[in-house]
């Protein structure tokens, strides 16, 4: 199995009966966990969520000079450790994982392990002692989790240390690509445009326009939906060796099926992949007339673990039941669409580099979260197609690095607003996704954004000092002070004008007496 040392339970249990409990302990506590560093034996446990550790440097060094320090009490077994997200495609959090993996190896002086951990938690992560660092966490749709993680608690501290926001807002949400919506579109050619003549008004359909796009009620329309992909139009992912399951709220609402990589609502009037869809229809005449239904229509997903029940629930409350959703390769589903010039609505979420520029992908919005979730909004009903929510991105450590001052004053200065991360963002496609190489790039021609979050603080120092004292102290002892009190023990030895520095004994009546 993967271990780790001073991981998770155990790296918090060395410390839990020193936990700080009221305003005396406060003073000294970071004190006594330095000691504590250098007394205690290092604890190999096994780690509780399965990871790899990656070769995320590969031997390659971003800046020419480098910081050095001589971290005492540090153990060289106990790296900081940061996680990179298991999601290829959450390009934004590797990207931003990458720049401060770089930043705390080369610019503080510290020891880093990057970890990929086969686990849609992130929250959860810093709340059990698998990671020390997260540089991007989505706190709305992770609401619950992220509770959770507030109120763990390690000893009388919490386990997980907030550090305010990165800077630049996110967002998931539904998108058609706009090439396939366009005028150009074959589906969409022989509509009536701006006709005058009634006869051609009756022979030509409606038009369906690009900005139309723009809400979900289109894909309520006949003419929007018989344009989109149907399942039966793309290949057949098996997903069951990452995801065997779904969310609760999944199966709750509908059949999810791994080895076709799909979900279906209940409701379902369509034909799902592997579904027997030969539906009776009633006749007085003759009983075994039956209709066969029409594929359902797609909205694809990469993975079941994105926004784990959301999009499950919005798309049952569609007054179309004709759409499922497909898991598996989005690049490969993506192409065959813009091939075929036919939408395919697809989850996908900003910041991201792949729905450049702009104008590219059409958002297709629904009821905006904030009147989804208020009590006092009577306008929408439970059965309304909801939006996803604003995100407002965060970062937070775990409180094992708090010994680590200036890596923690590092965290909570790292900031991107949204040019930033787009910037970084663009850099990592020009690489090849390389999240290294594109970071190293970033670092360098952005000194002035990122200088003033590197500072090597008193923790070097304190740790120096603490480190001499407790040596000078103790060889003081076994060199001075021992020897000394045995010499005077043995000159004043039945000595009465001597200072008595042994305890009394018992027998000494004469003392006992007075």
């Amino acid at each position: 199995g993967n271990q780790q040392s001073w991981h998770g339970a155990a790296r918090r249990s060395a410390l839990l009966p020193y936990a700080a409990t009221g305003m005396r302990r406060k003073l000294w506590l970071p004190m006594q966990q330095q000691l504590l560093l250098i007394l205690l034996p290092s604890a190999t446990v096994q780690q509780s969520v399965s990871y790899r550790e990656l070769d995320f440097f590969q031997g390659r060094q971003c800046f020419e000079t480098t910081a050095s320090v001589q971290r005492l009490l540090n153990n060289p077994d106990d790296p900081i450790r940061i996680s990179l997200p298991n999601v290829i495609s959450w390009t934004s959090a590797r990207s931003l994982t990458a720049v401060g993996a770089i930043l705390l190896k080369e610019q503080l002086g510290y020891d880093v392990t990057v970890l990929d951990y086969e686990s849609d938690e992130t929250y959860g992560l810093l709340a059990s002692g698998d990671t020390d660092i997260i540089l991007e966490l989505w706190p709305t749709l992770r609401a619950e989790e992220k509770d959770e993680a507030t109120l763990a608690q390690c000893g009388s501290v919490p386990c997980v240390v907030f550090d305010g926001t990165v800077g630049f807002a996110a967002r998931s949400g539904w998108f058609v690509a706009y090439q396939t919506v366009n005028s150009d579109a074959p589906w969409n050619v022989n509509c009536n445009r701006l006709s005058v003549d009634p006869v051609l008004s009756n022979e030509l359909r409606p038009c369906v326009r690009p900005a139309e796009w723009q809400y979900i009620g289109v894909i309520e329309t006949r003419i929007a939906r018989e344009a989109l992909l149907s399942s039966n139009e793309l290949p057949v992912y098996d997903i069951c060796d990452k995801y065997p399951t779904t969310s609760a709220r999944a199966n709750e609402l509908g059949v999810y099926n791994c080895t076709l990589g799909q979900w279906y609502p209940f409701n379902a009037s369509c034909c799902p992949r592997g579904v027997e869809c030969d539906v009776p229809i009633w006749n007085a005449t003759d009983l075994n007339v039956t209709r066969i239904l029409p594929a359902c229509k797609v909205l694809f997903v990469e993975n079941p673990t994105l926004d784990p029940g959301w999009n499950e629930e919005q798309l049952s409350k569609l007054d179309a039941k004709d759409f499922q959703i497909i898991y598996g390769n989005l690049s490969e589903a993506n192409r065959i669409s813009l091939a075929l010039r036919r939408p395919m609505l697809t989850y996908f979420w900003e910041p991201q580099e792949a729905l450049l520029p702009q104008d590219s992908y059409i958002r297709v919005s629904a009821v905006d979260y904030i009147y989804c979730t208020s009590s006092q909004t009577a306008t929408w009903t439970p059965q309304s197609v909801c939006d996803f929510p604003v995100e407002n991105v965060e970062k937070a450590h775990s409180y094992m690095i708090n010994r680590h001052s200036d890596a923690v004053e590092m965290i909570r200065k790292f900031t991107f607003d949204h040019d930033e991360i787009m910037n970084l963002l663009i850099e990592l496609e020009r690489t090849g996704y390389d999240e290294w190489q594109a970071a190293c790039n970033w670092l360098q021609a952005n000194p002035a954004i990122w200088k003033d979050w590197v500072h090597i603080g008193k923790t070097g120092v304190f740790r120096l000092w603490a480190a001499v004292t407790f040596t000078s102290i103790a060889i003081a002892y076994i060199f001075i002070v021992e020897p000394f009190e045995s010499l005077i023990s043995k000159y004043c030895f039945n000595r009465s004008s001597c200072l008595r520095t042994q305890r009394l004994e018992r027998s000494d009546t004469s003392v006992r007496d007075s």
